[in-house]
């Protein structure tokens, strides 16, 4: 996923909260504006979650960058100064807005690849996770950054491109990896990752899909099994992909567009990955494949849409649409 370029110009401005932000200052007490509990030096809008504190992505795009861009002032290391006190010193309520604030910049990193400044690394992710864990708070226990800080900040993102990969393991990871091995084991791998049948189908409560869920069947399976030493799993999903592309069966197409588009989502975001199974060929077999089964895709309907529209919405996805650009930038470095 390409980076947008920042520019405050795209933003509302919103004097107020540069004023704010600038009083601070000048008084020696930006924590007040960070934390945001005195209404004089709170800077959130009538759609934010806490209505009683700052909230932290106005107060990044409203206040902070504003004032970095204008007037300068140290603004960055005064942020970090205050947030470092927030996390070590505050109230957990603090600790909380410092959480708030760190989440906010990271999300900001991953969109855009030219930020005013920004103060968080690794050492600040530690400081917070020592903080959490003295605290006996759950707080982010199952958030990349703070699972595994060292992995999270790869070299790469530190070099303005992706976040390392971070393995979450998940309450029902061991079950998932359980069904993929029992699925192998009695042959039925492939109905696994169509899930056609119940009896063969992974996919958590919350699922949005009638069929196997490709994000749980990666994240809390096939990627778990391959840390974990069964390096094979590779190959045979890449085996049983293959094996759906020929199959003629339109939900197994529905389904390998559906792998695809998750594993490229981790492709884009994380560096450092367990593995890929994607190359120029299986993209261009897809695509013919889509092709050759339009009438029976047209008649097969998933969900209110048919197979052809969704395989039609998914090809509009770099990796569909301009293979050679996606697979440079990403597969072959």
């Amino acid at each position: 996923m390409k980076k947008k370029t920042y520019d405050i110009n795209n933003f509302e401005s919103q004097e107020w909260a540069e004023q704010r932000v600038l009083n601070a200052v000048k008084c020696g007490c930006l924590k007040l504006v960070i934390y945001g509990a005195v209404p004089d030096y709170r800077i959130n809008n009538r759609y934010s979650y806490y209505q009683d504190l700052t909230d932290a992505e106005d107060l990044i795009r409203y206040g902070l960058y504003p004032v970095y861009l204008k007037y300068g002032l140290n603004i960055d290391e005064l942020t970090r100064k205050a947030i470092e006190e927030m996390i070590e010193n505050g109230s957990e309520r603090e600790v909380s807005q410092a959480y708030d604030y760190i989440m906010s910049e990271l999300s900001n990193r991953e969109d855009y690849s030219n930020l005013p400044f920004s103060i968080v690394d690794k050492e600040l992710i530690y400081k917070l996770k020592d903080r959490l864990k003295k605290d006996n708070s759950d707080m982010g226990k199952d958030w990349n950054p703070l699972v595994d800080p060292d992995a999270y900040f790869s070299e790469e993102y530190l070099n303005g491109g992706r976040h390392g990969y971070v393995h979450v393991p998940y309450d029902d990871e061991k079950d998932v990896m359980n069904r993929i091995m029992e699925a192998i084991n009695d042959g039925h791998f492939v109905d696994l990752m169509i899930g056609e049948k119940e009896e063969y189908r992974v996919r958590s409560s919350d699922s949005q899909t009638s069929y196997t869920d490709m994000y749980d069947l990666i994240n809390n399976g096939l990627y778990p099994l391959y840390l974990s030493g069964m390096h094979e799993i590779k190959e045979m999903t890449r085996n049983a992909i293959e094996t759906m592309v020929d199959s003629g069966n339109p939900i197994a197409l529905f389904q390998v567009y559906d792998y695809i588009s998750k594993e490229v989502f981790v492709i884009e975001n994380c560096c450092n990955y367990p593995f890929s199974i994607l190359d120029k060929e299986l993209i261009s077999r897809i695509k013919r494949k889509r092709i050759d089964m339009e009438e029976i895709l047209k008649y097969t309907a998933v969900d209110n849409k048919t197979v052809w529209e969704r395989a039609e919405q998914r090809e509009k996805m770099r990796v569909f649409s301009d293979t050679d650009a996606f697979f440079k930038e990403y597969m072959e470095q």
